[in-house]
């Protein structure tokens, strides 16, 4: 299902939409093939899945995770790794896009097809997940059918959604993963729920844990911000001078700040965004400096600002 969310709103920069993907098939029939690895007692939950296939899948584990790996570590390595490497058909005509071999060796999928492919990556590298069929509900309204996974680190389950943490960017996709989302990554039945409407499993199982919120939050962060730069996220004014204060003083000439309001809406946004402006002149002003000055960024209606600040 081709999801065109409008996620961003941006000062300075481009608007950014987020979306999902569409199968028209129906959930396959599955079948659990036992992992010939004894140490480890994933099975696989995709249905005819080619020796190809699983040689390709050998090869990228082999190049993204290594045997000092956590689970969560593995997951996230090959969450990352689908998103960066596999792109969305949005013509969903093409060859083998609902199957893991279109995501794995194509590099070009649609919803069925990235899972499939997420299934027999966790597979391989001895971490269960599931494969999951049902609706989602897109921006618009509209249902559509979906496929997406479940998948157990540390003996818990989680939902993970890789088509719609790989978003597309003013109706292009994205090759490079810098698109990359987390909202969907590790989250509960209670919070998918609200787009998503599961039917039928390979195997079903309750993903009620939010252990890993903190861990998924962490990752968010990382992807909004720009890597070069160094980052703070606060929730109050306050802090925002503060943090600048101590950027300023400590030699950075660039900064970023991620003001975190979850809830708020983009009327609430705008108002936090120029407040961050009146601040950073306060800040200018209070400490006397001098030289052209930069504010840029952009804000999301998952409820927070990413603000870059530059002296």
């Amino acid at each position: 299902m081709q999801n065109q969310t409008e996620k961003n709103t941006q000062k300075n920069a481009e608007n950014s939409t987020t979306r999902s993907a569409e199968t028209n098939t129906e959930p396959p029939t599955t079948k659990t093939v036992v992992n010939n690895n004894t140490q480890t007692k994933a099975s696989l939950s995709v249905d005819d899945v080619s020796e190809q296939v699983l040689t390709q899948a050998k090869s990228v584990i082999n190049s993204i995770t290594n045997n000092s790996m956590s689970e969560l570590e593995k997951v996230t390595a090959i969450h990352a790794y689908l998103v960066k490497t596999v792109n969305y058909d949005t013509t969903q005509s093409k060859a083998d896009i609902h199957t893991a071999k279109g995501a794995l060796i194509n590099k070009l999928a649609v919803c069925d097809g990235y899972a499939e492919g997420f299934a027999v990556l966790c597979y391989t590298a001895g971490v269960q997940a599931e494969m999951v069929y049902g609706i989602a509900k897109n921006s618009s309204g509209r249902t559509e059918n979906h496929a997406w996974n479940i998948v157990k680190i540390d003996g818990v389950w989680f939902n993970v959604d890789v088509t719609w943490d790989d978003p597309i960017v003013n109706n292009t996709v994205v090759t490079d993963g810098s698109n990359i989302s987390y909202n969907y990554f590790l989250i509960t039945d209670a919070k998918i729920s609200k787009t998503h409407t599961a039917s039928s499993y390979s195997n079903k199982y309750s993903c009620n844990s939010d252990k890993y919120s903190d861990y998924v939050t962490n990752l968010i962060w990382k992807s909004v911000a720009d890597s070069e730069y160094p980052y703070v996220v606060v929730t109050s004014m306050a802090d925002v001078k503060a943090q600048m204060q101590n950027y300023i003083n400590s030699g950075k000439k660039t900064f970023q700040i991620i003001y975190n309001s979850p809830g708020a809406t983009d009327a609430q946004l705008n108002t936090l965004w120029e407040g961050l402006g009146d601040v950073f002149n306060q800040v200018i002003n209070e400490m006397k400096l001098s030289g052209s000055f930069k504010m840029s960024g952009s804000m999301s209606s998952d409820g927070y600002i990413v603000a870059k600040f530059s002296i």
